[in-house]
């Protein structure tokens, strides 16, 4: 599990209870523990994903580097931004392109190699 870096990267080993449902009715028969910061299977705070967006979105930055910055790769940041855009698109109901999130997009060239990595 990674958080946002403090004075490096930051790793958070938690231990996640198992719970089995004894009641033969229940479609779960076993979950997980979980938070509103670590959601069930996730790899990344909501925190961590809250700040990569905030970093691709205020402004117009390089994927790789914001990536690099919070210690994910590429296609981690990537995901996150396309997922924010898309529920920003389905609450506002906006298609507009002009927005934070599509900007970040134009952003995914490598520095100097003049390739899209998208």
């Amino acid at each position: 599990m990674w958080d946002v870096p403090f004075d490096g990267l930051v790793t958070v080993w938690w231990i996640k209870k198992r719970w089995r449902c004894g009641e033969s009715r229940c479609g779960k028969a076993t979950f997980t523990e979980s938070t509103d910061q670590v959601p069930p299977r996730a790899r990344l705070t909501t925190r961590l994903k809250d700040r990569i967006v905030a970093a691709l979105s205020g402004e117009v930055r390089a994927v790789d580097r914001v990536a690099g910055e919070h210690g994910v790769a590429w296609p981690t940041a990537m995901r996150q931004l396309t997922r924010a855009r898309a529920e920003h698109v389905g609450r506002s109901g906006s298609t507009s392109t002009g927005s934070a999130a599509s900007a970040g997009t134009a952003t995914t060239t490598g520095s100097g190699s003049g390739s899209s990595r998208g």
